[in-house]
């Protein structure tokens, strides 16, 4: 069960991560998705095999995942590096719109 679990969480990040890349934002409220990492968490596409759990079908289903997380990785329009600067103004005008 907790290895369904980390196969989820895995595929949700590679989903968003995927997103993030192609410029699409944050987006933590999976509602389109909520399904089928269900699905992962209760273990429904492991199967079994001589007796045994057999995760193979969630591995192909992360290889794809994978996959889109790299094309997105390598195709990004997002700079290599952060604006330095514009994080630190915006932390400073965070703290001070709090003070």
């Amino acid at each position: 069960m907790h290895l369904n679990k980390h196969a989820m969480h895995l595929i949700r990040l590679l989903i968003m991560g995927t997103e993030i890349l192609k410029g699409k934002g944050v987006n933590t409220y999976r509602k389109k998705d909520k399904d089928f990492l269900l699905k992962i968490r209760n273990g429904d596409y492991v199967t079994e095999k001589n007796g045994h759990k057999d995760y193979s079908l969630v591995f192909e289903i992360v290889d794809v995942y994978e996959k889109n997380f790299k094309y997105a990785a390598e195709n990004t329009s997002l700079p290599d590096q952060p604006d330095c600067d514009a994080i630190d103004a915006l932390v400073e005008a965070i703290n001070l719109s709090v003070l």
